[in-house]
């Protein structure tokens, strides 16, 4: 169906329809970052590490790490507590009050919602209660019951209502609450710890050296508490100061006292304090397990070696960041993800093997702000919020281009701040990319294959400086969408040095039909339609016409791509929105309807060779494997494996190297037909046959011969040989 007949459509019958697609051909995965530890519990044998990225589970034996997300069960991603319990189950809190028990045995998990909206701060088991620590005070939770008992927010009369709380400690039947504000503590006897007069308080004035608690033991019969300012021992009446500065957790190993300040290990000594091993970077959390000492950083884990009082460093194969700018795929099928605050990160294939690229690594880049990425032959074209651009040729070479070495300039009030925040690439090979807020009021770039530059900007008609999406269109002209003056529309001939006394050829803004002048986004699909995302609306411009184009999820546009099957992907602030361009059809994801990990969504790039759709958020990156593959020219390469198949070996089918609109017929050695999908049912290159009948049963041994038909009447055979 031609745009031009799709334009009829939008204006009499326009609807929005959740297509129904094989579960199959979409598979979800999850990356994040889970090198931050908050929190660290150990069970069975494994540490189970609370991070920003998911639940990390260490396991000590072999070295390995395993990550739980959203697609293995967890609730949400962002953990703040974890705690075992004696059933080999650990509860584990969210930052939004959601609680999970996760039986390892079973891979099973049960859900809390009775404090959603809130944040769990810590966990505390015993027997069958949970004492949950909240960013408004603490409650029990009846865990046989399922249900909460109470909840306490005035932890006294010297506190303020709604404190958040950081540890809970039960001693006896008395419990000790770390607060903002100082400590709590009650006797669990109290029929009415409703009432604030039940419960006792201590802070500055009865010895704390900050009020600000970090964590409560008991260590030889006596509490201690750590805050911001040193830790007390209590001493009958009495608090005595037994360490001076900040204290970020402690724990009991091997019968001494323990302490971490952020970057260093202490161990109580008599009367010294005694620093363990090396200085470490970024201490949250210490843990004692199975006769091993450990600690969580903002790192990863540390695993201290008392024989040459040494700490061993491990950390998980994983993303260095969670706040995901922009993703692109290079043709190695590699992905490659820029962060704002830790560099670019490259996962290599489908293997799940993570290499980072920021100053720890490279020091000669001169920040880890990325925010633009465009892969084009072997190259990879890297831009930094005021770093410049980094060019990166087989994965090795490197070349900086920046405002001191390059035609690059600063802002005004920084000459060597270099911001590049869009690149791509036009029909004649020329790179086009911007440089932000340029001094020179030339924001727009050209370099030629012969290394030619060539820059635009308010003397050619450019008149922003605040450049922000890019894309180029059948004809070879360049879009340039801006923050305040809608978009621009230059037709440079393919001769970007040789510029024409006139200004750029159209422009698109609030005054004709735009509901805002800042484009968030621009993308060209294959029958040449020009998508333009503001943050008031979706609209398309095909053959001079510019129309508005309803049912994504929200007007508010941050991102747009289109998949080998000319599909058009929308990112928005409230999840992402899919339009089928053959069905005409709309489909949605949200965090509550599939796993894409956060609706607030930045960025989303296409592998065109395999479908695969890359979706950047603030929380890490979705990772969706679609059947929307580039389809081939022809059906010369025809390829099916794996040949032959063997029933408990192989799980389908995949019929490799498809053209455009094809039909795929299965028969067997006598003729029958097995199998028919449709060309409504085969999309892209690639199609995968479960090894059913059309009555969703499985085949028989056999060889089976497998026809495929495009709409253009080119034909090719295929054999398989399926063994059971």
């Amino acid at each position: 169906m031609s745009l031009i007949r799709k334009k009829f459509f939008i204006v009499f019958i326009f609807f929005t329809v959740a297509v129904a697609l094989r579960s199959a051909d979409w598979d979800w995965q999850t990356q994040t970052s889970t090198l931050n530890i908050r929190d660290m519990c150990g069970s069975y044998g494994k540490i189970w590490c609370a991070t920003e990225g998911g639940l990390l589970v260490y396991n000590p034996i072999n070295n390995q790490f395993t990550a739980r997300t959203n697609t293995e069960g967890l609730a949400l991603t962002n953990v703040t507590a974890v705690v075992p319990d004696v059933q080999e189950c650990i509860w584990i809190g969210f930052d939004n009050g959601i609680i999970q028990r996760y039986d390892s045995k079973a891979n099973t998990w049960w859900t809390i919602k009775d404090y959603e909206d809130h944040q769990i701060t810590s966990l505390y088991y015993q027997g069958d209660t949970l004492f949950v620590g909240l960013d408004i005070g603490v409650s029990i939770y009846l865990i046989e019951r399922e249900e909460v008992k109470e909840t306490y927010r005035r932890l006294g009369p010297q506190l303020q209502v709604e404190i958040p709380v950081r540890d809970i400690y039960i001693q006896g039947n008395t419990i000790w609450i770390g607060t903002d504000e100082g400590v709590a503590y009650a006797s669990l006897d109290n029929p009415n710890l409703l009432n604030p007069s039940s419960w006792n308080n201590i802070t500055a004035a009865n010895g704390l050296p900050d009020v600000h608690v970090t964590s409560i033991l008991e260590y030889e019969g006596h509490i201690i508490v750590s805050t911001d300012g040193g830790v007390v021992q209590q001493n009958e009446n009495t608090w005595d100061l037994i360490y001076y500065s900040p204290v970020v957790n402690m724990t009991v190993h091997e019968n001494k006292l323990l302490i971490i300040t952020p970057d260093k290990v202490y161990s109580e000594t008599g009367d010294q304090w005694v620093q363990m091993g090396e200085a470490l970077k970024k201490l949250n959390i210490l843990l004692s397990f199975d006769s091993g000492l450990w600690a969580g950083s903002n790192e990863g884990i540390y695993h201290y070696l008392e024989n040459n009082a040494h700490w061993e460093h491990f950390t998980p194969n994983c993303l260095e960041s969670n706040l995901i700018s922009a993703v692109s795929f290079d043709r190695n099928n590699n992905l490659w993800c820029c962060s704002r605050d830790n560099g670019v990160f490259k996962l290599r294939g489908r293997d799940s093997i993570w290499e980072t690229i920021n100053r720890n690594v490279f020091p000669e880049l001169k920040n880890n702000d990325f925010v633009s990425v465009f892969s084009y032959s072997d190259h990879v074209l890297l831009g930094s919020w005021g770093g410049g651009m980094v060019s990166i040729v087989q994965d090795s070479i490197f070349k900086f281009y920046r405002a001191e070495n390059s035609p690059l300039v600063g802002i005004s009030n920084d000459p060597s701040y270099a911001v590049v925040n869009g690149i791509t690439i036009d029909l004649t090979g020329t790179l086009w990319f911007f440089n932000y807020a340029a001094l020179t009021n030339q924001p727009l770039y050209a370099l030629t294959k012969d290394s030619v530059w060539t820059t635009y900007g308010s003397s050619d008609g450019l008149s922003s400086i605040e450049l922000r999406s890019i894309a180029v269109d059948h004809e070879n002209r360049k879009w340039v969408g801006t923050d305040d003056q809608g978009v621009y529309i230059i037709d440079d001939n393919g001769t970007p040095s040789v510029k024409s006394d006139d200004p750029p050829i159209d422009r698109i803004t609030t005054s004709s039909i735009l509901a805002s002048n800042y484009i968030s986004a621009l993308a060209v699909d294959g029958e040449g339609a020009v998508w333009i995302g503001t943050q008031e609306g979706l609209y398309y411009y095909l053959y001079g016409y510019i129309e508005r184009r309803y049912g994504a999820l929200s007007d508010y546009i941050t991102s747009l791509a289109v998949d080998g099957e000319n599909n058009l992907w929308i990112g928005t602030n409230t999840g992402v929105s899919l339009f089928l361009n053959e069905q005409y059809t709309w489909q949605h994801f949200t965090q509550e309807n599939s796993a894409l990990l956060s609706n607030d969504v930045f960025s989303i790039g296409i592998n065109y060779q395999n479908g695969t759709v890359a979706i950047g958020t603030g929380q890490g990156l979705s990772i969706l494997y679609t059947p929307y593959s580039q389809p081939e020219e022809t059906l010369e390469n025809l390829d099916i494996f794996p040949n032959p198949f063997i029933f408990n070996q192989h799980e389908s089918i995949t019929i490799k190297n498809l053209s455009a609109d094809v039909s795929i017929s299965i028969f067997n050695m006598n003729g029958y037909l097995v199998r028919e999908m449709g060309n409504d049912m085969v999309h892209g290159n690639m199609h995968v046959w479960d090894v059913k009948d059309d009555h969703n049963m499985p085949v028989s041994s056999g060889v089976y011969l497998i026809v495929v038909n495009s709409i253009d009447g080119e034909s090719k055979i295929g054999k398989v040989a399926i063994i059971r």
